[in-house]
Order: structure tokens, then sequence, then C-alpha cells
């Protein structure tokens, strides 16, 4: 009976911790400020409904990228618009693996990049990594207050 205690005692605490970072997608939400001052970028992500999540992406306090967290069926989609590249069409990453803070989403067709990560740290720490063909570049973020 002991061992069963001590168990669940470790269950609850392992999930109060993992309570810390937030759920997908809302953990999105709010201001992110990208931690290298040189390039001034931000995302600012907000809830449309539960299936649509809306985001633009600053560097320099000018938008670069609309963003969007979009469910469709049992799938979930990143999809980037940046203005002036693939013929202004959006481009979808489909959600590939995710845990309680990592969220991986995919397009082999796209040149770069073709996988994008999200790496909740913890609620206010995310580490964004976009990767293709064995190139990788990553930027770090601290959400507002």
């Amino acid at each position: 009976m002991k061992k069963f205690y001590y168990i669940l005692s470790c269950l609850f605490l392992l999930n109060s911790c993992n309570s810390n970072i937030g759920r997908f997608p809302e953990m999105f939400v709010g201001t992110w400020n990208s931690d290298n001052p040189e390039l001034k970028s931000n995302e600012v992500w907000t809830k449309i409904n539960d299936s649509i999540y809306s985001g633009k992406s600053f560097t320099m306090n000018i938008q670069k990228e609309e963003l969007e967290l979009i469910r469709k069926g049992n799938n979930w989609y990143y999809i980037v618009l940046i203005n002036g590249q693939n013929n202004d069409e959006p481009i979808p990453f489909k959600l590939i693996k995710q845990t309680n803070s990592k969220f991986i989403f995919e397009n082999k067709a796209h040149d770069f990049p073709q996988l994008i990560e999200y790496n909740f740290r913890s609620a206010n720490n995310l580490v964004v990594y976009l990767r293709a063909n064995g190139k990788e570049y990553e930027e770090y973020f601290n959400k507002s207050k």
C-alpha cells in the first residue's frame, strides 16, 4: 500500500510539472519575443475558436508572416503565408509528432523549412527550430507578461 501511495504521489507531481507549460494549442496564445536583440522579432498568437488559432510574425516591427493553426478533422496544420513567396499561396505543415511540450509540423514538398518544431521549455520560454536537408535554424522566445 505504501508503494501505491508513492507511485500516486509521483504521478501527481509529474502532472503538476507538465501543467505549468499548458495545453496544445492554447499554449501558443500570447506575444512571444525573440531573445535575439539584433532581429527584434516576435510572434503574436490569438485564439479564434477551438479549431483556429491566428498568428502574426514580425521582424524589426514589420509583419513578415501570417500564421495559423487549424484543425481539420483529427489533424492539426500549421499554415504560413509569406507575402511575395510561394506565389502568395499558404504553405501547410501537418502536425506529425507531439509531446506535452514539443510540436513538430512537416511539409516534405517545401524547400525550407520542411520541419517546424515548437519546443516549449516552460510556460514562458520557447525554442522554434526550422529544419531541412541537414540545415537548421533556431530562435529562442520569451513570452511577454
